[in-house]
Protein backbone atom coordinates (compact mmCIF):
# COMPACT_ATOMS: atom_id res chain seq x y z
CA UNK A 1 0.00 0.00 0.00
CA UNK A 2 1.41 3.42 -0.99
CA UNK A 3 0.99 6.45 1.25
CA UNK A 4 -0.13 9.68 -0.87
CA UNK A 5 2.81 11.83 -1.18
CA UNK A 6 2.92 15.16 0.72
CA UNK A 7 2.05 18.11 -2.02
CA UNK A 8 4.47 21.16 -1.86
CA UNK A 9 2.39 24.19 -1.59
CA UNK A 10 3.37 27.69 -0.34
CA UNK A 11 1.17 27.56 3.03
CA UNK A 12 2.97 24.18 4.19
CA UNK A 13 6.01 26.01 2.81
CA UNK A 14 5.47 29.15 5.05
CA UNK A 15 4.21 26.80 7.97
CA UNK A 16 7.38 25.43 7.99
CA UNK A 17 9.41 28.68 7.87
CA UNK A 18 7.47 30.30 10.92
CA UNK A 19 8.15 26.75 12.83
CA UNK A 20 12.14 27.02 12.38
CA UNK A 21 11.73 30.63 13.27
CA UNK A 22 10.29 29.56 16.34
CA UNK A 23 12.84 27.29 17.24
CA UNK A 24 15.46 29.80 16.42
CA UNK A 25 13.66 32.25 18.66
CA UNK A 26 13.55 30.08 21.83
CA UNK A 27 16.86 29.27 21.75
CA UNK A 28 18.11 32.78 21.13
CA UNK A 29 16.24 34.04 24.34
CA UNK A 30 17.58 30.94 26.19
CA UNK A 31 20.94 32.16 24.87
CA UNK A 32 20.46 35.24 26.36
CA UNK A 33 18.44 34.48 29.75
CA UNK A 34 21.73 32.43 30.18
CA UNK A 35 24.10 35.60 29.48
CA UNK A 36 22.20 38.02 30.89
CA UNK A 37 21.64 35.62 34.54
CA UNK A 38 25.28 35.42 34.81
CA UNK A 39 25.51 38.74 34.34
CA UNK A 40 23.79 39.11 37.34
CA UNK A 41 25.71 35.70 39.47
CA UNK A 42 28.80 38.57 38.43
CA UNK A 43 27.25 41.29 40.00
CA UNK A 44 25.91 40.05 42.99
CA UNK A 45 29.78 38.25 43.52
CA UNK A 46 30.97 41.80 43.20
CA UNK A 47 28.06 43.35 45.42
CA UNK A 48 28.92 40.91 48.06
CA UNK A 49 33.17 41.03 48.28
CA UNK A 50 31.75 45.51 48.16
CA UNK A 51 29.64 44.95 50.98
CA UNK A 52 32.02 42.57 53.17
CA UNK A 53 34.73 45.30 52.43
CA UNK A 54 32.01 48.11 53.63
CA UNK A 55 31.49 46.54 56.47
CA UNK A 56 35.09 45.83 57.78
CA UNK A 57 35.95 49.17 57.45
CA UNK A 58 32.64 50.45 58.79
CA UNK A 59 33.93 48.24 62.26
CA UNK A 60 37.43 49.36 62.02
CA UNK A 61 35.91 53.11 61.77
CA UNK A 62 33.96 52.46 64.76
CA UNK A 63 36.55 50.96 66.82
CA UNK A 64 39.03 53.91 66.17
CA UNK A 65 35.97 56.36 67.41
CA UNK A 66 35.70 54.75 70.33
CA UNK A 67 38.96 53.97 71.06
CA UNK A 68 39.66 58.27 71.23
CA UNK A 69 36.94 58.42 72.85
CA UNK A 70 37.69 56.68 75.62
CA UNK A 71 41.49 58.36 75.05
CA UNK A 72 39.40 61.84 75.81
CA UNK A 73 37.80 60.51 78.53
CA UNK A 74 41.25 59.13 80.11
CA UNK A 75 42.73 62.91 80.00
CA UNK A 76 45.08 61.00 77.21
CA UNK A 77 45.09 64.02 74.22
CA UNK A 78 47.71 63.62 72.09
CA UNK A 79 46.23 59.72 71.85
CA UNK A 80 43.24 60.98 71.21
CA UNK A 81 44.10 62.95 68.40
CA UNK A 82 45.96 60.18 66.76
CA UNK A 83 42.92 58.23 66.87
CA UNK A 84 40.46 60.72 66.17
CA UNK A 85 43.12 61.41 62.86
CA UNK A 86 42.55 57.14 62.54
CA UNK A 87 39.11 57.24 62.69
CA UNK A 88 38.75 59.48 59.95
CA UNK A 89 40.82 57.73 57.58
CA UNK A 90 38.95 54.85 58.29
CA UNK A 91 35.52 57.09 57.66
CA UNK A 92 36.46 57.84 54.44
CA UNK A 93 37.37 54.41 53.81
CA UNK A 94 34.02 53.43 54.95
CA UNK A 95 32.33 55.80 52.74
CA UNK A 96 34.66 54.74 49.64
CA UNK A 97 33.40 51.25 49.80
CA UNK A 98 29.91 52.14 50.70
CA UNK A 99 29.88 54.13 47.43
CA UNK A 100 31.00 51.11 45.47
CA UNK A 101 28.76 48.49 47.34
CA UNK A 102 25.91 51.38 46.36
CA UNK A 103 26.76 51.45 42.81
CA UNK A 104 27.35 47.81 42.14
CA UNK A 105 23.52 47.20 43.98
CA UNK A 106 22.11 49.69 41.17
CA UNK A 107 23.91 47.52 38.60
CA UNK A 108 22.84 44.36 39.58
CA UNK A 109 19.50 45.54 39.69
CA UNK A 110 19.46 46.99 35.96
CA UNK A 111 21.07 43.24 34.90
CA UNK A 112 17.66 41.60 37.00
CA UNK A 113 15.53 43.79 34.99
CA UNK A 114 17.01 43.20 31.42
CA UNK A 115 17.26 38.94 32.43
CA UNK A 116 13.57 38.73 33.43
CA UNK A 117 13.09 40.07 29.81
CA UNK A 118 15.55 38.55 27.67
CA UNK A 119 13.51 38.88 24.50
CA UNK A 120 13.46 42.76 24.51
CA UNK A 121 16.41 44.73 23.57
CA UNK A 122 18.76 45.71 26.32
CA UNK A 123 19.51 49.34 26.65
CA UNK A 124 22.66 50.84 25.22
CA UNK A 125 24.11 52.28 28.36
CA UNK A 126 23.70 49.29 30.17
CA UNK A 127 26.77 48.76 32.50
CA UNK A 128 28.71 45.76 32.68
CA UNK A 129 29.74 44.71 35.29
CA UNK A 130 33.12 44.11 34.39
CA UNK A 131 33.76 47.15 32.97
CA UNK A 132 31.91 49.24 36.47
CA UNK A 133 32.68 47.05 39.22
CA UNK A 134 35.57 45.32 37.56
CA UNK A 135 37.78 48.88 38.11
CA UNK A 136 38.41 47.94 41.69
CA UNK A 137 39.89 44.59 41.10
CA UNK A 138 38.67 41.27 40.83
CA UNK A 139 35.98 40.26 43.41
CA UNK A 140 38.57 37.32 44.38
CA UNK A 141 41.30 39.62 44.94
CA UNK A 142 39.62 42.14 47.59
CA UNK A 143 41.81 41.47 50.41
CA UNK A 144 40.52 43.69 53.02
CA UNK A 145 43.86 45.46 54.06
CA UNK A 146 44.16 48.38 57.14
CA UNK A 147 46.25 50.14 54.41
CA UNK A 148 47.28 52.90 56.84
Amino acid sequence: MRLPRLQFTVRRMMLAVALAGGVFEVALVKGRRELFNRRVADCLLWERCLGDAADHWKSKWDDERNLAEYAKERGLHDSASDWVRVAEEYRSLWLTARGRFEHATEVRRCWERVAAHPWESPPTELPHPEQTCGQFGSPTSIIVTDGL
